[in-house]
């Protein structure tokens, strides 16, 4: 409680005709007590703050308001019924819990989410807890990501730097170190899909650095796939190709990794506008992924993203990028046919791929002149978003803004809903 509130409190209670001899009989405090309160002098304690309700006859509707949700009006923009029910809550929660009504709320949240003490002992159970943590994480990013999973990824990798240096067995060092590198790498790729580059790029070399010291080298391959992919979103097909080729160096990865990192090199070349080395790796993609089964010891998180219905998107945005370079029919129809196929298979699960896909299709239908099919499949995509946070799905957004025909009654309705989602708008689903 700082002076202000001391003031507030005498300032009511005079108002209300009430005088410190009441509140004193109340709360059992001297009157001279109770005065240094008001001017700030002596601490607030709940037996006061309890005193001063019951005698002013003020209401606490804690968590009621009447206001919009997120809208937080300074102190010299409420009235006084606000006022005087903040200034009790203020204090209250300053002397029932130690959070300070003075200090910016920043500090206070800080000092609440500080590192937690690791346990004296780390076991496997720690390991386990910190996996499954990992897994849940990839599950909501999958179904639409956003930046409470990237402050919930940082926490968790907080966690597990201090279970990595606490424990004494190099196995379950190595088995924590793992967990920790495919954290990073999850909590890079959300962080890519929200724009957020350069924290997406420290968190992929974060996780490459873990998963060396793990020695796990199907996770070096999954983090340098991802790196590849941010790379070939980012206009730096040179870059994705040495991160896939330096992973493909490593012939004991599974694959499904290798099928992947096929794919991205694919996806390389589609950008570079080369379309004979484009069709070479999707071809060369397809034949590793057929027939190939998950091995009994692989990765707990590989068939979360890494099957035939992933690849497929992959292998199908590939040719999608080669047909923007050089509009070639081949391209074309490629593209469809494996965007088709992926967005048919991949499910409610991975609703971000599967839009990418749909909106991939339109585009691509469009500029090839099938434009009915085009439109079809652009309200079908573009009916089925709300609100675009992803900035993959923002771009693929704008290129079919650009691609749909005019003169045409649908398109003019995607046209006009894609303009809406794109300035951050929610609209309700068609």
């Amino acid at each position: 409680m700082d002076d202000a509130d001391g003031a507030r409190l005498r300032a009511a209670r005079i108002e209300a005709g009430i005088g410190l001899d009441i509140l004193a009989r109340i709360t059992g405090k001297s009157k001279s007590h109770l005065s240094r309160v008001e001017r700030g002098i002596r601490p607030l304690t709940p037996g006061i703050v309890l005193a001063y309700h019951r005698a002013l006859g003020w209401s606490l509707p804690i968590g009621v308001t009447t206001r919009a949700a997120g809208s937080v009006p300074a102190d010299d923009d409420i009235d006084e019924a606000e006022m005087r029910r903040r200034t009790l809550l203020r204090g209250f929660v300053a002397t029932t819990t130690g959070i300070g009504a003075g200090s910016p709320l920043a500090d206070e949240i800080e000092s609440v989410t500080g590192p937690v003490a690791s346990p004296s002992m780390v076991s496997e159970f720690d390991a386990e807890e910190l996996e499954q943590a990992a897994l849940a994480l990839t599950s909501r990013d999958l179904r639409g990501g956003g930046h409470a999973l990237i402050s919930e990824g940082q926490s968790l990798l907080t966690w597990a730097t201090g279970l990595i240096e606490q424990t004494r067995s190099e196995s379950l060092r190595k088995r924590l170190a793992s967990a920790a590198g495919y954290l990073a790498d999850r909590t890079g790729w959300t962080a890519f899909d929200l724009g957020l580059h350069d924290q997406a790029t420290r968190m992929f070399g974060l996780g490459v650095r873990l998963a060396v010291e793990a020695d796990d080298r199907n996770l070096t391959a999954q983090a340098l796939c991802d790196m590849a992919g941010q790379a070939v979103f980012l206009g730096k097909p040179s870059e994705a190709l040495a991160c896939a080729e330096l992973a493909l160096a490593d012939d004991s990865i599974v694959d499904q990794l290798k099928a992947a990192l096929l794919g991205v090199t694919a996806e390389a070349y589609g950008q570079l506008g080369e379309l004979n080395e484009t069709l070479r790796y999707i071809d060369l993609a397809n034949e590793r992924a057929i027939d190939s089964e998950i091995p009994d010891d692989a990765p707990v998180w590989l068939p979360a993203f890494r099957g035939p219905q992933t690849l497929m998107a992959s292998t199908g945005f590939a040719a999608y990028l080669s047909y923007q370079q050089n509009r070639h029919v081949l391209a074309a129809s490629t593209a469809l046919e494996h965007l088709a196929a992926a967005s048919s298979t991949l499910g409610s699960s991975r609703g971000r791929s599967a839009t990418l896909c749909r909106l991939r299709q339109a585009s691509i239908s469009c500029a090839a002149g099938e434009s009915a099919e085009g439109i079809s499949l652009a309200g079908q995509a573009v009916g089925d978003l709300q609100l675009v946070r992803s900035t993959r799905i923002r771009r693929e957004l704008r290129i079919l803004r650009e691609s749909l025909p005019s003169g045409n009654q649908q398109a003019t309705a995607a046209s006009t809903r894609i303009d809406k989602l794109l300035t951050g708008q929610v609209v309700p689903i068609a």
